[in-house]
């Protein structure tokens, strides 16, 4: 049973967790009654989910709770229960799991399994498929339970926003102590440098250090550490396209960054490389939106101008376009937008589109000829030569100095 028949987004969010970490979705009634699952071992893990107590206790606050709630057992698996529709008739209830944390006790599975009293065959069936649960971190596991809500609700929370309840009268050991103190540690450390991009605060450097705290802090358990730590900076890469985009960064500029970024992450080899693509990603981020809200005497119009060029740099416009866009003749725009920013307006979109480019030619192997045709050059020739002028060197020796060993497209 699947989500075909749920809201969209809800259907296209268990697709996205599947793919990410095998993460299974589920709905039920206030019944019980299970609706849909993504889940490839259904009836095992359902026992698990029944047994655990987790199932009663997530429905029983379907008509109570409007915020996920974090649910883990005697096993120490982990499932993430939000609701849909809690003042209906018929509420239902989305589950997320299951999950082991980083610090759960998987090692003392075995045991918790033979104080059921259940058969061998049904022991070993279970103790098969309980190896392909994803073991997840508690960062990530709070980031996917936002996401849940969010898809669910279009709301956005906080941590200190969740229920949660354990099923096992444990207290929470050590190392489950140590996994929640970095992540918040990591957490304090990220509000601060995305509040940065926010605000488009340029005299960010004193912080940019802090972005190191991704190499130390582990969030994802893959097996290996450079894996591990390309995860959490592709997902920082993420928050800070968001927090772009609250700064007031256009939705297509913030986009097209974060996927350039991500590529660069994919492409390098060391950690040091790894670090100074964080640091240089962030400090783009915070200069774009720092130019977005700096000169507070531009005009709307110039403004305007400004966006829809960053928000168009793949698409072809003329100035006609953009004087209708800004509502002026293209005479008068040309002359405000020159007396305003200092530069002819044409001259503008054409530094906007080589900046463009520069940063394609740093994070992909897209052929000189491609890139001078989608961002609208005349020529191969014309676009190698405006490219020299600005930047010292011609594409093709610019694209060496970021080499990955990968071969141009042809």
């Amino acid at each position: 049973m699947l989500f075909e028949n749920f809201p969209e987004r809800l259907y296209l969010f268990s697709g996205q967790l599947e793919a990410a970490c095998g993460l299974s979705l589920w709905c039920f009634s206030e019944t019980k009654k299970l609706l849909a699952s993504t889940c490839k071992y259904e009836q095992v893990f359902l026992f698990l989910l029944e047994t655990g107590g987790c199932l009663d206790y997530a429905v029983s606050k379907a008509r109570i709770y409007s915020r996920p709630l974090m649910l883990s057992d005697s096993m120490g698996l982990m499932w993430i229960a939000d609701y849909i529709g809690n003042d209906e008739d018929d509420p239902h209830v989305i589950v997320m799991g299951p999950i082991f944390s980083t610090a759960s006790p998987i090692r003392n599975i075995e045991a918790s399994l033979k104080k059921m009293n259940i058969s061998v065959s049904l022991t070993s069936e279970l103790l098969k498929n309980i190896e392909t649960i994803p073991i997840l971190s508690h960062y990530s596991i709070e980031l996917f339970t936002k996401m849940l809500h969010f898809t669910i609700k279009g709301e956005s929370i906080s941590s200190g926003q969740f229920h949660i309840q354990e099923l096992r009268g444990e207290i929470v050991n050590e190392k489950m102590e140590e996994t929640i103190n970095k992540a918040i540690h990591a957490r304090e450390t990220e509000s601060i440098m995305l509040e940065q991009i926010r605000k488009g605060n340029i005299y960010f450097e004193d912080i940019t250090n802090k972005a190191t705290s991704y190499e130390n802090n582990q969030y994802f358990d893959t097996g290996s550490p450079g894996r591990d730590t390309k995860n959490m900076i592709i997902i920082f890469i993420g928050c800070c396209a968001r927090a772009a985009m609250d700064g007031g960064l256009s939705y297509e500029i913030a986009m097209d960054l974060e996927k350039i970024y991500v590529t660069k992450v994919e492409n390098a080899i060391t950690i040091t490389d790894l670090i100074n693509i964080t640091q240089t990603m962030h400090g783009d981020f915070v200069r774009r939106v720092h130019k977005m809200k700096e000169s507070p005497n531009l005009s709307r119009a110039t403004k305007n101008c400004i966006a829809y060029i960053q928000a168009n740099l793949l698409k072809r416009f003329t100035l006609e376009d953009l004087a209708n866009f800004v509502g002026y003749t293209e005479y008068y725009l040309t002359k405000k937008f020159k007396k305003e920013i200092g530069v002819k307006l044409i001259d503008y979109i054409r530094d906007a589109r080589l900046e463009y480019a520069k940063n394609i030619l740093e994070s992909t192997n897209k052929s000189i000829d491609k890139i001078s045709e989608s961002l609208f050059f005349s020529s191969r020739y014309y676009f190698s030569k405006v490219f020299a002028q600005k930047y010292g060197v011609p594409p093709g020796e610019y694209r060496k100095l970021y080499d990955n060993g990968e071969k141009e497209e042809k």
